[in-house]
């Protein structure tokens, strides 16, 4: 886990282009980045929630990808984005593990 300085590498801004980078071509006309700000948020909400990102600084964090995943997909419809597939919601969840994984976090 990084420390509190570390987190404030994290740009939103740039996660979305990244993410919006690594997506299939097709799925890159399905999603604005109000979706992929929407995903980011429900992605910190789970860490949150699971406390996920507490304990010590030098452990290495799990995260369960699939129920991330399933965590979001079911929050989608009440945010209105119910159009996306659960594949989709991974593809844009691991765009955002490789995005943090790309700034060393």
């Amino acid at each position: 886990m990084q420390n509190q300085d570390e987190w404030l590498e994290y740009d939103e801004i740039g996660a979305a282009k990244y993410i919006r980078n690594s997506l299939p071509e097709e799925l890159q006309k399905n999603v604005d980045n109000e979706h992929i700000y929407t995903i980011i948020d429900l992605i910190y909400d789970f860490y949150d929630e699971t406390g996920i990102l507490e304990g010590d600084d030098n452990e290495e964090i799990e995260i369960d990808v699939e129920e991330l995943v399933n965590y979001i997909f079911q929050k989608r419809e009440q945010l209105k984005f119910n159009h996306l597939s659960i594949s989709e919601v991974e593809l844009i969840v691991i765009g955002e593990l490789n995005y943090c994984d790309s700034i060393g976090l």
